[in-house]
């Protein structure tokens, strides 16, 4: 369990990283910070979806679940109308 945490620890750090340093997503510095922090919360929402059966993949069950399905959609759109609107 140790080993999961730190690792997804460090994947999230890593992620962060690259778009801080390297601009992979090539947003503009303005908003620069509003996309860090929908990084940090989508990646981690995707952990915790991970982290309920670490055993079995996620990818084959993704579609089965669409409350889920229906929140990162709901999150993902309000995110980016936040975004354009008010920044």
């Amino acid at each position: 369990m140790i080993f999961t945490i730190v690792g997804n620890a460090l994947f999230i750090t890593l992620i962060l990283m690259l778009q801080s340093s390297l601009n992979i997503l090539n947003v503009s510095e303005a908003k620069g910070e509003t996309v860090m922090f929908g990084i940090l919360h989508l990646v981690h929402y995707s952990m915790h979806l991970t982290v309920e059966n670490l055993t079995d993949s996620i990818i084959p069950n993704l579609t089965k679940n669409k409350l889920a399905l229906q929140i990162i959609a709901i999150t993902g759109i309000a995110q980016i109308f936040f975004t354009q609107v008010f920044f």
